[in-house]
C-alpha cells in the first residue's frame, strides 16, 4: 500500500515559494494602503445602540465582570505580573495535557 500522500509536491523551488510570498505581500500592501487615511474618532456602543450621554459604565467588559465575577477574581489573585510565575503555570499546564494524552 502507497501511503504517499496524493497532492505532494516533490521538486519545490525556494524561489518561486519566496517570490510568491512576496507577491502575495505586495498584492495585501496595497489594498490595505486602498482604505481611508484618516481613522473616524466614535465612542463605544453597546448592542448596536450608542451609549447615552453621562452613563457610567467604565469599559465596554462590563457584562462579562459581572456574569464572570467569581472567576474573574479567582484568575486576578492568580496574576502576579512575574514572567516566572507564567513559565511555572504554562510547563505545569504542557505536563497535565502530556500526562493525559499519554495515558
Amino acid at each position: 500500500m502507497d501511503w504517499r500522500c496524493p497532492v505532494m509536491i516533490e521538486n519545490w523551488n525556494p524561489l518561486i515559494f519566496v517570490i510568491s510570498l512576496a507577491v502575495i505581500a505586495l498584492i495585501s500592501w496595497i489594498i490595505r494602503r486602498a482604505g481611508e487615511d484618516k481613522k473616524k474618532k466614535t465612542s463605544a456602543f453597546f448592542a448596536a445602540n450608542p451609549v447615552p450621554p453621562g452613563n457610567k459604565i467604565k469599559d465596554i467588559y462590563w457584562g462579562f465582570y459581572i456574569a464572570l465575577g467569581k472567576v474573574y477574581e479567582v484568575l486576578k489573585d492568580l496574576h502576579s505580573g512575574l514572567l516566572n510565575d507564567y513559565i511555572y503555570w504554562f510547563v505545569l499546564l504542557i505536563v497535565i495535557i502530556s500526562v493525559v494524552i499519554l495515558l
